[in-house]
């Protein structure tokens, strides 16, 4: 089950500085809650009707919250009375604003109304959006769309979270998530039809969805397709009306708790530390959702139930659906599978009857704008840097952290983007604050920065009630002064001088190229990002625009928007830093800033403190800034002189392709299906899909075999091709274009570049438009330049014939990768898993983490020799697959890459080389190890590793799973013997098995022996190495870890023996497999990577048929198939590796009282659907 949360403040009449949160404005990336009308016209709040569950200590009462004052002066807030013959209202019911805000359709039609009497016309509403409430106060929106086709997606939101929470209720609301989500028997039924199903619980809300097919591949009685829609919201209906069992409440206790241990990472305790800070002035400073354990530990089946009965009430949620479905069927189906709830009856099953009485004073305690202000408690006080130049400042230090970080922020109201003129000032802010992102990671590396990651982003927050303005920064400890400097300076350079007129054109271009891809894609956006957007737009009370409608905007308003409008902007997004400077005016509200940093003594350089901090944030105000230059930037690489003179030079050709999977070559002069394969006649092969489903949109991937594996074959320093490799992602410079040129040119082309060394191969990704982009002008003045697909392979081009490489790339290189070094040490899953696998694989450097020394030792010239040595044409494959004309591409392919010279970079040939590739080391018997890490939080993570078969069944001894299963089954049949000799057999039963190993783990180790909060089992993957292993994870508390190590054995045994694979294990197995597959070929990258192989003869059963006959390979394999596949992995007692990490207290500790929280995941800057 996925617990996610972001940063976010309460959203009930809270004051952050003078900006109100609102609560009908919630999430970023989720939706409303459910607000009341106040008594006032200066806020507005929701119906919040959190219970207090029993305390054992003392009992609750109104006048300690409320240190004997009464609720809210002014008249009461009126409580709804509905008619009933035999139930009385619901305690915490109150009149409130719909959730649905815009598109509540009173709303909207004022709204469209007004289009003719505005001063600025409103945004036009998406055409085919639906939305309504039901007589029992239940609201819907649903959004036709066909991407993919015959699925849907339905999101139930509960408006209400641990921000409803008091202080002996800590958790419930998460708590209850679970008991309602894994208690539903109607979800169960969506079981083995293609869904998935899951729930989380952030501040403000409880989530449940589902995504379905629109038909269940199961028939019905009668033998017809059965619709799901009325089974997804069956199931979404049931937690509505959970039952709370005890054995269920008790479960998820556990699980919970797991949770706990789970999610509190460092990296998680530093979330906790910033939202503490950013969020001080109320009460989510501590009230994060998986709650406090001694309270998780008593609560019974009452406890639970009375907070559900008390939130979980129709006219308190929000229900979403997006897919492809017929608006009427789905506005039927609504009404009959919720109509019937009503809040009466839910408040008639609140277990406490004693607490209605509290209940209902807390609604209105709520709604009458008194409750999370008299919640208060003692923090550090603010820091005055000079008069009226506040800022709150506060530092967090621990042994496990590794880098130094720096985060500033401001809060400011949300402005709804509802008209032409809330857009164009939204435009206006969007290019600035791509400007100032460029300026901070292209010119700002030039000279080599402290800051090793910077950004600077300001973001609408309705699950904060706010925008936050944030400076997100990371430093080497000791440079840490100067990296706020520089960040802060360019900051202020962007607030006082603003953007150049060239900066002005090249974002806006981007600006409108991205819209315009969009507006191209229509409904062939995913499901899940039409229902993210969706939701975020909704929550934020933003107008929801199909993404035609937000094109034309767009164009219309980048065609007059002027470079003054933009500075203003500028001004605006700036101000909280440039008004810290004595004579600035200053904007309203507190500057936040929070450092983190390693425990350090006093005259250490990487010492800091509040008033050093402070300090280097006053320099940095008062530091003159000179506004920027504008960048010569190239509108090509290779000039069409360039290229004719290539072309002459190596007159390129097109030759067939070739495989070693038995499928016959491909013509060298023919398209097919559903992808083309050839190669260049200077050895490169291709591969080339095209791919509509992501609208003018594409993906590159050039892979060169070779990687760590190669470092030790062709004898270059340990570390020298992975350390080139960033290198190379670190420069850029071409030729005679500078880095920073070649950057910018990658920046107007909108193209996204990633290049990484693995074990086995040197893989650079190219996400790229495939239409005319870095234009300039709109309409009919609009100028147009090369495509994307153009501009990434003169990238791709340049990098194989003409690379710069530079001593500042490889010093940040070689920065990055010691900082990974050192954290691994300081992190309890990675040097725990650095163990285990040292151990399996007796040390062999290919496959660990590179260590401080070794990548110190690595030169220029080591890194240089290293990489080029891989990129010799003949070596190389190139995938690529996109939103184009397959013919046009294939030219520019040929005249591009075709014309590399055949001989290119063969200067860095290694001679008399063998180009094999080595098995991963044979295992020696298994062994158990023991690890404890110093952490002031007590944490444990255990491992289970052995054997198994790389990722197309080759084992280390150079056998095969299917040659294995073969001889196992003496009477297979001639068919059995068929389809087992199929190039992907054995990439087929290891992707069975894995879904299957990883069910059995969740059904056994977490839920029936209740040990763990998740536990996974994973595959290594190789493709050319022969061999891998199989490793599964799991967390655990301390006292817990051993039960479920042994626990995780037991079923890896039990699938071998005692509960062999059964059928209907397969059948579930195969449609997760296959829907992911299909799924997933809607995006280009999927194919790239499918793709890539399939010309390799290092890869020798990956052909053109591990495409085409997926699906068929699939359904064929038996369940004997994959028992006998099992018998090929180290599952035996004595094969199996072992491992448990524990933290331990460091001697000495002192827990840190300044802000300490309990732990929570998912704390990002962005909405729970952002991931």
């Amino acid at each position: 089950m996925k617990f996610q949360v972001a940063a976010g403040i309460l959203a009930t009449a809270l004051f952050v500085g003078d900006v109100n949160a609102f609560s009908f404005v919630p999430q970023r990336s989720s939706i409303a809650v459910t607000p009341s009308k106040s008594i006032s016209n200066n806020g507005r709040t929701r119906s919040s009707s959190s219970l207090v569950m029993k305390d054992d200590n003392s009992k609750f009462s109104f006048a300690n919250l409320f240190s004997g004052e009464g609720a809210a002066s002014g008249a009461a807030p009126t409580r709804v009375r509905r008619s009933s013959a035999t139930l009385e209202p619901h305690p915490s019911q109150r009149d409130h604003i719909n959730p649905l805000n815009a598109l509540y359709p009173p709303n909207k039609q004022a709204i469209e109304e007004s289009a003719g009497t505005s001063t600025t016309p409103p945004l036009p509403f998406h055409p085919a959006v639906q939305s309504g409430v039901l007589s029992n106060g239940f609201s819907y929106v649903f959004l036709p769309n066909r991407s993919p086709p015959n699925r849907f997606e339905a999101h139930l939101q509960v408006f209400s979270g641990s921000s409803d929470e008091l202080e002996p209720q800590q958790g419930i609301a998460h708590l209850t998530e679970h008991v309602a989500y894994m208690g539903s028997r109607k979800r169960e039924r969506l079981f083995g039809t293609g869904s998935q199903t899951n729930a989380y619980t952030d501040f403000h809300h409880t989530v449940f969805y589902a995504a379905c097919p629109t038909y269940s591949p199961n028939t019905g009685s009668f033998g017809s397709p059965q619709p799901m829609l009325p089974m997804a919201l069956d199931a979404l209906c049931d937690v509505m009306e959970a039952r709370c069992d005890p054995s269920r409440i008790e479960k998820e206790r556990q699980a919970v708790l797991s949770e706990m241990t789970m999610v509190n990472t460092i990296e998680y305790r530093v979330e906790c530390q910033i939202l503490s800070t950013l969020h001080r002035e109320n009460r989510l400073a501590k009230r994060f959702p998986i709650g406090k354990e001694s309270l998780i530990q008593k609560w019974d089946r009452d406890d639970v139930k009375t907070w559900h009965r008390t939130h979980y009430r129709p006219d308190n949620v929000l229900l979403y659906i997006v897919g492809d479905l017929d608006p009427q069927y789905v506005q039927q189906t609504i009404e009959d599978k919720f109509g019937h709830l009503t809040a009466e009856k839910q408040g008639s099953e609140i277990a406490l009857p004693e607490l209605k009485g509290d209940a209902s004073d807390l609604a209105d305690a709520v709604v009458g704008n008194t409750l999370k202000q008299r919640q208060s408690w003692h923090y550090p006080p603010e820091a005055e840097l000079s008069p009226g130049k506040v800022i709150r400042p506060h530092i967090f230090k621990h042994e496990l952290l590794q880098n130094f970080s720096f985060h500033l922020f401001a809060k400011r109201p949300v402005e709804p983007i509802k008209d032409m003129e809330s857009f164009r000032r939204s435009l206006a802010r969007r290019v600035c604050l791509a400007a100032l992102q460029i300026r901070l990671n292209v010119g700002g590396r030039s000279d080599d920065p402290a800051f090793t990651f910077v950004e600077f982003n300001q973001l609408d927050s309705a699950r904060e009630g706010c925008a936050v303005c944030s400076l997100d920064m990371t430093a080497d400890p000791p440079r840490w002064r100067e990296a706020v400097l520089k960040s802060i300076s360019e900051i202020r350079k962007l607030g006082i001088h603003g953007v150049t007129p060239g900066e002005m054109e090249r974002y806006a271009s981007a600006l409108l190229t991205d819209a315009e891809q969009l507006a191209a894609q229509g409904d062939m956006i995913s499901h899940g990002d039409q229902l993210a957007y969706l939701m975020e737009t909704v929550a934020n009370g933003h107008t929801f625009m199909s993404p035609e409608q937000s094109y034309a905007v767009t164009e219309q308003a980048l065609s007059t928007l002027t470079l003054e409008e933009v500075n203003r902007a500028a001004a605006e997004l700036c101000s909280h830093i440039t008004g810290l400077n004595d004579g600035e005016l200053t904007s309203t509200g507190k500057v936040v800033a929070v450092a983190c940093a390693p425990k350090s003594s006093d005259n250490d350089a990487a010492f800091v403190d509040d008033d050093m901090l402070c300090q280097a944030i006053r320099e940095a105000c008062t530091i003159e800034v000179e506004p920027v230059e504008d960048v010569v930037v190239p509108h090509t690489l290779v000039t069409p002189a360039e290229l004719e003179e290539a072309m002459k030079a190596n007159p390129p050709s097109w030759e067939s392709g070739q495989f070693s999977d038995g499928t016959p070559n491909t013509p060298a002069d023919r398209i097919t299906r559903p992808f083309t394969l050839r190669r260049l006649s200077n050895g490169i092969r291709v591969g080339i899909n095209q791919n509509p489903a992501e609208s003018q949109r594409g993906h590159l991937r050039l892979v060169a075999p070779g990687g760590r594996d190669a470092e030790r074959r062709l004898g270059f320093k340990s570390g020298s091709l992975a350390v080139g490799a960033r290198a190379m992602q670190e420069g850029g410079s071409f030729g005679s274009f500078s880095r920073e040129q070649v950057e910018l040119f990658a920046v107007d082309h909108l193209i996204m570049v990633e290049i990484n060394c693995n074990e086995e191969s040197l893989v650079m990704d190219f996400v790229f438009p495939t239409t005319n982009v870095g234009n300039s002008g709109y309409g009919e003045n609009m100028k147009l330049g090369i495509t994307g697909t153009e501009s990434v392979l003169q990238i791709v081009r340049e990098i194989l014939v003409d690379f710069n490489w530079e001593e500042d790339a490889l010093g940040r290189s070689k920065s990055s990768y010691r900082t990974a070094h050192e954290s691994l040490g300081k992190s309890l899953e990675g040097k725990s898993t650095e163990m285990i696998m040292d151990a399996v694989t007796s040390g062999d450097d290919r496959f660990l983490s590179i260590d401080v020394d070794t990548v110190n030792a690595v030169t220029l010239e080591d890194a240089k020799n290293a990489v080029m040595s891989q990129l010799r044409p003949k070596d190389l494959e190139i995938s690529v697959s996109g939103d184009f004309v397959v013919n046009e591409v294939l030219e520019q392919i040929l005249q591009y890459l075709g014309t590399v010279p055949a001989d290119a970079n063969a200067e860095f040939e290694v001679k008399d080389a063998t180009m094999e590739f080595d098995s991963v080391p044979k295992l020696a018997p298994g062994k158990h190890l023991d690890l404890e890490l110093e952490d002031s939080d007590p944490r444990a993570v255990a491992y289970v590793a052995g054997a198994a078969p790389n990722q197309w069944g080759f084992l280390a001894d150079g056998t095969s799973v299917a040659q294995r299963v073969s001889e196992a089954d003496k009477r297979a049949s001639d068919y059995d013997k068929q389809r087992r000799a199929h190039p992907l057999f054995g990439n087929a039963a290891l992707s069975l098995i894995s879904e299957i190993a990883n069910r059995r783990l969740f059904s056994t180790v977490r839920e029936r022996k209740q040990l763990t909060y998740d536990a996974n089992f994973s595959l290594t993957g190789f493709e050319r190495m022969k061999g891998g292993w199989f490793l599964v994870t799991v967390t655990a508390s301390k006292e817990k870890a051993q039960k479920a190590l042994d626990a995780c054995k037991e079923t890896l045994e039990a699938l071998r023996k005692s509960n062999p694979i059964s059928v209907d294990n397969l059948e579930s197995a195969k449609r997760v497999v296959l829907n992911r597959h299909e799924g997933e070929l809607r995006t280009s990258q999927y194919w790239a990577t499918i793709m890539s192989g399939i010309q390799e003869e290092s890869i020798p059963l990956k052909g053109p048929l591990s495409v085409t006959d997926f699906h068929a390979v699939i359904e064929a394999m038996t369940t004997t198939d994959l028992q006998l596949a099992l018998d090929c992995m180290g599952l035996e007692e004595s094969q199996l590796y072992t491992a448990i990490g524990k933290t331990v207290q460091p001697e000495g500790l002192v827990v840190d009282e300044i802000v300490k929280a309990s732990p929570m995941a998912g704390m990002g800057r962005g909405g729970a659907l952002m991931g």
